[in-house]
């Protein structure tokens, strides 16, 4: 298929623009101070992972696939936060049924000044689930402010940029939902192009980020995803951050049509899931569906992808066709200590990410 996304003139201006929003994302992180000793990643003493997850459409699963990832990430033994950027319309607290309590959002961190006071900690939503007879939840969460006080002058941008470094600092895996990314130079919404893209933009060895894109099968869906995975290359993010994933795919779909959507230039298929209707009763339910066959193993591949730890997520590499429904298998949370002796024997996502920066420089 041609690609029908590079004729785009906007692209470039919008790409050019993209070095003022830079600006909020690095002023916010050099203003912030934080409280408390920093966490520790899996393998070495610097900042925690992170992972974003987006779409150019609503309706394909951002909420419902973040919230998975970050039990099964956090089930593997890895501490974990989940930051809903959502900031006009939050899913996060919805999905884990906690609507109707009192816990704090990031609007608490905005009157306090205190980031901390935003954390949700596992033990507080339990304590409001309980009653519900649902499967303890493992990760803490940032959760987006109520409609009441969704604010842009409460909940800047640069108040969302100052939740992502906390949370680097505390956790080992930062997972950020976010809302549609729709096109950069005409979103209303700008906590996409002014902070989650310069993140993905920043050289930081030291705070490996990527970006996973989702799709459904569908004209549209695919037209979104070409938009929005041109516009991060033109906006300088490398394509090796750029990860897509088919949610809600036809059983009989084959995998080989998805490198003929032209995408590859831009990031890289790591996975299909399958539609089943036991994942949307699953979600609805309130339960994270970690565990869950067919999905419990599309989200081990994507976590070693990112964290490149085969013993919490052991995973084969993807098949020659671009993506692959890869089988399941049992995990087990191997030694920390044992396995930082053995990351340089690995090539995973982010090893090969750094391979290369090395070989530039």
């Amino acid at each position: 298929m041609p690609n029908q996304w590079s004729s785009n003139e906007n692209y470039q201006a919008t790409a050019q623009g993209l070095d003022q929003f830079g600006d909020v994302f690095d002023q916010a992180i050099s203003d912030y101070s934080p409280d408390y000793a920093p966490g520790r990643t899996p393998f070495s003493d610097v900042f925690a992972s992170v992972l974003i997850i987006g779409a150019g459409k609503g309706g394909v699963g951002k909420t419902s696939l973040s919230i998975a990832t970050a039990q099964r990430a956090a089930l593997a033994g890895y501490k974990v936060i989940l930051i809903d950027s959502n900031r006009g319309q939050a899913g996060t607290g919805i999905r884990l049924r906690l609507r109707k309590s009192n816990l704090p959002t990031i609007a608490d961190a905005a009157h306090s000044g205190n980031m901390a006071d935003a954390l949700v900690t596992p033990k507080q939503i339990n304590q409001v689930r309980s009653g519900a007879n649902l499967e303890e939840i493992k990760f803490g969460v940032i959760q987006a402010p109520p409609p009441s006080q969704a604010s842009r002058r409460l909940v800047t941008n640069e108040l969302y940029a100052k939740a992502i470094a906390f949370a680097k600092q505390k956790a080992d895996l930062v997972i950020i939902d976010t809302q549609i990314a729709e096109a950069m130079a005409a979103a209303d919404d700008t906590i996409y192009r002014e902070v989650l893209v310069p993140t993905l933009r920043a050289n930081d060895p030291n705070s490996p980020t990527a970006m996973l894109m989702l799709t459904e099968h569908g004209r549209e869906s695919y037209n979104h995803l070409g938009d929005r995975v041109l516009e991060l290359h033109k906006a300088g993010v490398q394509r090796n951050r750029v990860m897509m994933l088919l949610n809600t795919a036809p059983p009989e779909q084959p995998m080989t049509n998805l490198k003929q959507l032209g995408f590859d230039d831009y990031g890289e298929w790591v996975g299909v899931v399958d539609y089943d209707p036991r994942l949307m009763q699953t979600f609805n339910s309130g339960r994270t569906g970690a565990e869950l066959d067919g999905l419990s193993s599309v989200l081990d591949h994507l976590l070693f992808r990112v964290t490149n730890d085969n013993e919490a997520f052991p995973s084969a590499p993807a098949g020659l066709d671009g993506a692959r429904r890869v089988a399941a298998v049992p995990t087990r949370r191997g030694n920390r200590e044992q396995e930082a002796q053995k990351k340089t024997n690995r090539k995973g996502f982010f090893a090969r990410l750094f391979s290369r920066r090395r070989d530039d420089d």
